[in-house]
């Protein structure tokens, strides 16, 4: 598919302009002339048709040029007067049309919306002035441009204009959208159009997609910057590594939408047409937002006029203080403000700050467009049991009607002692009449959502700060974490922080360790003492928890480095199971969907060794565990340090290699132990999976890092099996040793044929 353009998504909510800015393409000259006001009369609401030729059919409306098939970013007006002009609440439409007249009587429909709210700029008479538009219009230049331009309000200029044929101009209310009648003028009026990058290079671009969505609700992604003459081709992963194309329909912008119901990845291949550059974007993922984000999405007014939501409070009423004060609420009438249908302050406006079974008060204050005050209904919800749902019956804490002059009215409420911890949805609706609901759209008024954050009472004296736990022994090169989960959990206002020592006497803040349940350190050889001190803020109490010490492990555990390093994004495969010579090692979990396969490695060193016979054969399972739900076949090593030199040696102690599919992925094997192994001492055995299943060193000589899998390290000891009973000799019997077993002293007895000298006993 054929692109030619690119697109900018630029919220411009009031607009300041340079003066003498010359438009690409224009109508009506640079110089001066009947030029137009906005271009209507500023003295009342009106709204406005113009009709632009692009081919000089018309020798009155045309632009100087014919403009290429592209995307308007930017329209363009001449006023007539110097001075700075103010518009309440501006709305700019536009479509191709093959129409050459405008008819008297018939005001056209179907026209898109590429601007839309307050307008305020400064501007020299008789130079043009530029309005970036909130969404580029795709223009083809094989039509004409009907521009159509409307405001509620507004001070400054006056219209001018003269009638004539073809009619290109049609004027009326824009509130009713009639048309009044008919006339042509030379209108002065601009556009800046982008053509698209030419692909004469290699193409760069990156994807543009929100960071967050709603589960199951459309989202568009787009390359964020477009080429002429160039193909898009998308494609979307779920799981960063595995990519399919996308199928469905692609929009003008060499845009996608799609929707999801977990995390996703998209990237674009541009390619040119003209020749044989092409570029494939880095990958961009798309997440799915936590449920305070994704409440009913259909609470918004349909007027942007009348009523607005102009200051929202919480107050506690124990202490006074503001939990929420956001919003300016004056002035109460002919606020230019009240133009709002939907507000969303869950990312701009910290939470608020709510304890179980305190008391607290909402105020609401609204505001009005118009000049005289009107009846409103305010209601506030809180969504206590996070279910992400408010629910009219026991989550609004606030439903009342602003009748005073002052146009503000409150309500208490009391937040529950079993509301659920944690942050979720608080939402004000602002309506002129009927009901207040949570989830239904009304005329005239405003919606707003914030974020609250449910805590409980602030503590009030010394605070438990729990017990350390975690990896005690560790060796050179290798991540640990220590944790404390066991702290005062039920008071609030308690600040908890991770202090590290050498020596269990001089202690320190551990970086990046305020207020967190786990602490993940790699260890550099320093045995090191860890504390989680407690802090409550209200009495300013101090308590700390007792020191864990994480020391070196002895010598003998510790092999070359090895472990995968995916990641939570790549690394999709574990050892679920493992069992050897009655040794059995167990996750739990299925084959698929295993929420327990996200180890990077596993240290079993500091139990105690499995101990195996020399010179015997030993049946060894590995259950392969996945967290995805598509099997990808794996490698599997396992090696045993025979010799006790403290390193694998290839390929004599590499002692399995197989591989999992998806209809094996318990692997059941035997192996051979030699009778030339070091007896009696600790020794290592390492067992690596690996998704990567061609030659690698990581898996085929143990020592290295890999992207998805998992390593085990166990220590085994070899022994000497012990005969269980007593072969027959010539000439021998009724032979018996005792005490069985012995400590070390025993008694032989035998009968023979003949006299024996000699005995020798292994």
């Amino acid at each position: 598919m054929k692109k030619f353009l690119f697109f900018i998504a630029i919220i411009a909510l009031t607009c300041s302009n340079v003066f003498g800015q010359i438009p690409q393409y224009y109508v009506g000259g640079l110089g001066t002339g009947s030029g137009n006001s906005f271009p209507f009369n500023s003295t009342s609401s009106n709204q406005v048709q113009l009709l632009y030729f692009t081919n000089h059919a018309n020798p009155i409306n045309n632009f100087n040029a014919v403009p290429p098939t592209g995307f308007i970013t930017k329209v363009y007006i001449k006023p007539q007067s110097t001075g700075t002009f103010s518009y309440a609440n501006v709305t700019i439409k536009m479509a191709n049309t093959t129409l050459t007249t405008l008819t008297s009587g018939t005001w056209n429909s179907g026209l898109t919306t590429v601007y839309s709210g307050p307008f305020t700029f400064t501007a020299t008479a008789n130079q043009f002035t530029g309005i970036t538009l909130n969404t580029p219009f795709y223009f083809d230049n094989t039509q004409q441009l009907l521009v159509e331009i409307s405001q509620t309000a507004s001070t400054g200029m006056i219209l001018n204009f003269t009638n004539g044929s073809p009619n290109t101009r049609m004027y009326g209310s824009s509130t009713s959208g009639s048309s009044n009648g008919a006339d042509q003028e030379v209108y002065h009026f601009g556009i800046d159009i982008f053509a698209g990058y030419p692909c004469t290079d290699t193409p760069k671009s990156l994807v543009n997609a929100p960071v967050r969505v709603c589960p199951n609700r459309p989202f568009t992604v787009a390359p964020a910057t477009f080429y002429a003459n160039a193909t898009y081709l998308w494609q979307y992963s779920l799981n960063g590594f595995t990519w399919s194309n996308f199928t469905g329909p692609m929009g003008l912008y060499g845009d996608i939408v799609d929707s999801i119901s977990a995390p996703k990845w998209y990237r674009c291949k541009i390619s040119c047409t003209a020749n044989t550059f092409s570029y494939l974007t880095p990958a961009r993922m798309v997440d799915i937002s936590p449920f305070y984000y994704c409440y009913c999405n259909t609470s918004t007014a349909t007027s942007t006029s009348g009523l607005d939501v102009g200051n929202v409070k919480v107050i506690s009423i124990v202490t006074g203080a503001k939990k929420l004060n956001w919003g300016n609420g004056s002035p109460l009438l002919n606020n230019s403000n009240a133009n709002k249908k939907y507000s969303s302050f869950q990312d701009s406006v910290a939470p608020v700050i709510l304890y179980r079974d305190t008391a607290y008060r909402a105020e609401v204050i609204q505001i009005n467009s118009a000049s005289s005050p009107a009846a409103g209904i305010a209601a506030m919800f809180i969504d206590y049991n996070r279910d992400g749902q408010f629910d009219t019956l026991t989550e609004r804490v606030m439903n009342k009607a602003i009748t005073s002059p002052t146009g503000m009215d409150s309500n208490t409420f009391v937040v529950p002692n079993n509301a659920e911890i944690g942050l979720t949805g608080l939402r004000v609706v602002l309506r002129d009449n009927g009901q207040s609901e949570p989830c239904t759209d009304y005329g005239s008024g405003e919606t707003e959502d914030y974020l609250a954050e449910i805590r409980y009472e602030p503590c009030s004296g010394p605070a438990n700060s729990g017990n350390v736990e975690g990896d005690t022994s560790m060796c050179v090169g290798y991540d640990y974490v220590v944790y404390d989960t066991t702290y005062e959990r039920r008071k609030s206002e308690i600040n908890r922080t991770w202090q590290v020592s050498a020596d269990n006497v001089l202690w320190f803040n551990a970086p990046s360790g305020t207020n967190k349940d786990t602490l993940m350190r790699i260890f550099a050889g320093q045995p090191l003492y860890y504390r989680l001190r407690t802090d409550c803020v209200p009495s300013t109490d101090t308590t700390y928890s007792a020191p864990m010490l994480v020391n070196a492990k002895a010598g003998y555990k510790c092999y070359c480095f090895s472990q995968a390093i995916g990641g939570k994004l790549f690394d999709s495969s574990d050892i679920g199971a493992y069992s050897l010579a009655g040794y059995v090692s167990n996750d739990g979990g299925a084959h698929l969907l295993n929420v327990k396969a996200t180890h990077k490695r596993q240290d079993h060193t500091d139990e105690s060794p499995i101990l195996i016979d020399v010179d015997s054969m030993y049946a060894i399972k590995v259950f392969h565990t996945m967290k995805s739900d598509l099997h990808g076949d794996a490698k599997i090593t396992i090696f045993m340090d025979f010799n006790n030199n403290h390193q694998y040696d290839i390929p004599d102690e590499r002692v399995f290699t197989g591989f999992t599919s998806v209809g094996n992925f318990t692997l059941i094997d035997y192996l051979n132990v030699p009778k030339t192994t070091i007896l009696n001492t600790p020794t290592g055995m390492r067992v690596i999976l690996n998704n990567d299943i061609a030659p690698n060193v990581p898996s085929d000589e143990a020592c290295g890092t890999y992207t998805s899998g998992e390593t085990e390290d166990y220590i085994v000891k070899f022994i000497q099996p012990f005969p269980a009973s007593i072969n027959e000799f010539a000439g021998i019997n009724h032979l018996s040793i005792y005490p069985n077993p012995t400590s070390g002293k025993f008694r032989l007895e035998f009968s023979g044929s003949r006299n024996v000298d000699k005995v020798s006993i292994t």
